[in-house]
């Protein structure tokens, strides 16, 4: 609810897109919570996080250039001389994709996918309290309340999460 209400409010700023896109990007956390409950349902017995990482990196590395080669028409010398004009920009990329794969298997491994599922929104939150802080921004009552549902929402899950924990805990004792 707290990603609905600051997707809302922001869309509703004169800048802001169609509110059909506004709508559309609340899907992309839908899609990562699907992808997270399949991979605790599937997770390899035994299989390490880092590993499960790389090879899902690497898959979405070629899937990626695959989709330019196909939208875009271009060789692969055209798409990696692109890159070449910005090695700084791509550079910091491949190296945040790379660091950011781990944590998030890792995170999937410890926490769940209830709690992974919420990094899209903890990111909106945060992003909204840096850009008021670095960019100076401004944000209506209605925007911080939606952020407030999402700490709250967060907390309610780490809560029940170690509740869990502590029940299954003493249930084996």
């Amino acid at each position: 609810m707290g990603a609905v209400v600051v997707s809302v409010t922001r869309g509703a700023s004169p800048e802001a897109p169609a509110l059909i896109w506004v709508f559309a990007a609340l899907l992309i956390p839908l899609s990562l919570a699907c992808g997270n409950v399949y991979r605790t349902l599937a997770w390899p017995k035994g299989a390490s996080p880092d590993i499960l990482a790389f090879w899902c990196h690497m898959v979405a590395v070629m899937t990626f250039i695959i989709l330019l080669l196909v939208r875009n028409q271009q060789s692969e010398v055209d798409i990696f001389y692109g890159l070449a004009n910005v090695p700084w920009a791509a550079s910091l990329q491949f190296i945040a994709a790379g660091i950011m794969f781990p944590i998030f298997f890792r995170l999937q491994n410890i926490g769940g996918p209830v709690l992974l599922s919420q990094i899209g929104y903890v990111a909106a939150a945060v992003g909204l309290l840096s850009s008021t802080v670095f960019l100076g921004e401004e944000y209506g009552l209605f925007t911080w309340v939606g952020a407030l549902v999402i700490a709250a929402g967060i907390a309610v899950t780490i809560v029940a999460q170690n509740s869990n924990k502590r029940d299954l805990s003493n249930s084996l004792n």
